[in-house]
């Protein structure tokens, strides 16, 4: 399993960290609250490992908005929250004395529209610092086990997963989610190529 040089290692993180950043203001503005989002942790991991950062078992329940890419790097842009956290983040971004039924009815609207401005705002930061191109299409919602929201590329030997935990804080709580990119082809001469770019423009 590759590892990342710390070099590589913080220039993606600055990438995602802008975007989280971006993400955090346009939330804010939609809740008419402060938003933090923040990235304390990146691996590259296989799919066994995974399961492990995500704290999951295979058939867990897990909540994912998906978002395909393609063009200079394909993959899947995915946001991961374990089952039981996904209503507390519906919760702490719209009211949190609402009913539990209106709740649920608003749920699956809310996490895509979350959903839709994280990965955005994460993979827009690829497209314009990057300078590449890359086509999004729209979010879908998943529930079920992880496997099922990673598809059928899940258990293949030569895929690597880009997994980040983010943590969103409103004064209400604090909810842990993942950010998992899935790279199509080859992560080393694809996406970490632009990266390598990227780091000799920065010196």
């Amino acid at each position: 399993m590759m590892d990342l040089s710390e070099l590589e290692r913080d220039a993606i993180c600055e990438l995602v960290n802008i975007g989280i950043g971006q993400a955090a203001r346009s939330l804010g503005k939609m809740v008419d609250d402060r938003v933090l989002l923040t990235i304390p942790a990146l691996e590259l991991v296989e799919y066994a490992n995974v399961l492990a950062m995500l704290g999951t078992e295979t058939d867990a329940a897990v909540t994912a908005i998906k978002e395909r890419f393609s063009g200079a790097f394909q993959g899947d842009a995915i946001l991961v929250f374990p089952e039981k956290h996904s209503l507390d983040l519906v919760r702490s971004l719209l009211d949190e004395d609402m009913p539990i039924e209106s709740l649920t009815e608003l749920e699956q609207e809310s996490l895509l529209e979350v959903g839709n401005i994280v990965l955005n705002a994460c993979l827009g930061t690829f497209i314009n610092i990057l300078s590449c191109r890359l086509e999004i299409d729209l979010p879908v919602l998943f529930r079920g086990s992880i496997a099922k929201v990673l598809g059928q590329r899940a258990t293949a030997d030569n895929t690597i997963y880009m997994v980040m935990r983010i943590d969103f804080t409103t004064q209400k709580k604090m909810i842990k989610g993942y950010l998992v990119f899935l790279f199509d082809s080859d992560f080393t001469t694809t996406f970490l190529a632009q990266i390598h770019s990227y780091i000799r423009m920065q010196r």
